[in-house]
């Protein structure tokens, strides 16, 4: 007897414990990491960026937009409510382990048919009044009153729960990082576009105090020419000269339109009603020094998108239990107690109870080769999956390797276009001294002054190039 209720015992422990969870455990691929970065050179300014929102400490109108960004981005928005629908697909995995229970209830009026099946059996075994009788008495209309509980349960045996959960809250995770993804794109396209623009909108400054001096300086010339000290063929170059710089005033007046209507677009506001705080404010742009950078292993590791993709495997190596669950039969518990009376009168009564237990099971048979190729359906995906977190390691290290080389380039630029600047303002000093002592007169000094603006260009450009290297170098850190 003792040897007879041990296995049903055992098998009754394995129902409500769920003692298996088939599949493989998830397992972090080897990735190969740098041990260094290359050696970043600095450049010490206005100070030290830590991260990619530290360009807006010193510029009111960046932090609006970064605000405005934050709360009118409508990706931002569609990516927040996918998160917020991963959470509860979450919580709702972590309960499909509860059991179902409901509570029902019902009145109803009804009559069966005088020459229905019921009255054909009644035929069957009476006749004449006899018969007659009881049709007529099966036939009378009766009221019906019913209410109850009834449940279901289904023991998590083969760990189908578990690897739902464990799957969804890989998603659930997943989700969010996309969303961390999504925001630091986001705000290293707010900043590219707005440093961009305010390099064209002083660039746009300086080249019309540059079209001012070439103005000055060709009627100068006009002056001598009809006065015959020098030729006329020189006016049309200088003429040809300014039509060319007007022509690339207007092209950069349609740039920084659109680039004021594209972030306009990008943090959700309407056209125009940013119009007073893009515009121009005078102040070129600054330029800070490049923080040390955290280890390799750190930065790859903890990229929003490269931990993204490990969620992803993660989920699919869940998906691997879930279909080989299908594989193995289902068991589930039964029951319901509730009160049936044919009168309301007597719905107290302790005879109108009723109750049923049960248990059943499911095992596939004929579709388990379905079944089979839906398991090697999920590896092939799991593979998939841990190929695409290496390639996206991998696409990381390499966007930091070479913004690591994009920014020391940059700063070697900026550096050469600082010391032509310094060069250029001494020798404008000089020739403004030399002006105003007589020595020479206001040509030379117009010419200098056209070098030297054209110097502050290229200055300006370095600045950006620089600063838009760097930006690149956050976004690759993933520092947001």
């Amino acid at each position: 007897m003792k040897s007879a209720w041990c296995p049903i015992a055992a098998i009754t422990l394995c129902l409500l414990s769920g003692c298996t969870r088939l599949g493989p455990d998830y397992e972090k691929p080897d990735v190969t990491m740098p041990l260094a970065w290359p050696q970043v050179d600095t450049t010490p300014q206005q100070g030290t960026l830590s991260s990619l929102t530290d360009w807006r400490r010193d510029d009111v109108a960046l932090a609006q937009l970064y605000t405005l960004l934050e709360q009118n981005n409508h990706d931002l928005q569609v990516a927040a409510l996918n998160f917020a629908s991963s959470r509860l697909y979450q919580k709702q995995a972590a309960a499909s382990n509860d059991p179902d229970l409901s509570f029902s209830g019902s009145v109803a009026r009804q009559r069966i048919s005088e020459d229905g099946a019921s009255s054909r059996t009644i035929s069957l075994f009476s006749t004449g009044d006899t018969r007659d009788s009881l049709i007529e008495a099966l036939s009378s209309p009766y009221g019906i009153y019913s209410t109850g509980f009834d449940a279901s349960w289904e023991p998590d045996l083969w760990g189908k729960v578990a690897n739902q959960v464990t799957a969804a809250d890989a998603n659930a995770q997943m989700a969010s990082y996309e969303l961390d993804d999504l925001r630091l794109t986001l705000k290293t396209e707010l900043t590219r576009q707005y440093l961009t623009l305010r390099a064209k909108q002083y660039t746009l400054s300086l080249r019309e105090q540059l079209i001012g001096n070439l103005k000055s300086q060709l009627a100068i010339h006009r002056a001598m020419a009809d006065s015959g000290v020098i030729s006329q063929q020189g006016l049309l170059s200088e003429q040809a000269t300014i039509k060319q710089m007007e022509i690339a005033i207007s092209a950069m007046e349609n740039d920084i339109t659109e680039l004021q209507n594209s972030l306009t677009l990008l943090v959700g506001a309407k056209p125009g009603s940013l119009s007073s705080l893009l515009a121009e404010n005078g102040t070129p742009l600054q330029v800070y020094d490049t923080p040390a950078l955290r280890l390799p292993s750190s930065v790859l590791s903890e990229r929003p998108d490269v931990r993204a993709a490990e969620e992803a495997l993660k989920a699919a190596t869940a998906k691997i239990g879930l279909a080989e669950a299908s594989l193995y039969p289902q068991f589930t518990l039964t029951g319901s107690a509730g009160i049936e009376a044919l009168s309301s009168d007597t719905l107290s009564d302790w005879s109108s109870r009723t109750w049923t237990l049960g248990a059943g099971f499911y095992l596939p048979i004929f579709n388990r080769g379905v079944l089979h190729r839906e398991v090697a359906l999920t590896e092939i995906s799991q593979q998939q999956a841990a190929i695409r977190f290496k390639q996206q390691v991998l696409k990381a290290w390499t966007e930091v390797d070479s913004a690591i080389k994009k920014v020391n380039r940059a700063r070697e630029q900026y550096q050469l276009n600082q010391e032509a600047l310094a060069l250029h303002q001494q020798q404008l000093a000089m020739v403004k001294a030399e002006y105003e002592a007589g020595v020479v007169n206001q040509i030379p000094l117009l010419d200098m002054k056209n070098q030297y603006l054209t110097a502050r260009l290229d200055d300006i450009a370095s600045r950006l190039t620089y600063n838009l290297n760097q930006l690149m170098l956050y976004k690759a850190m993933g520092s947001e």
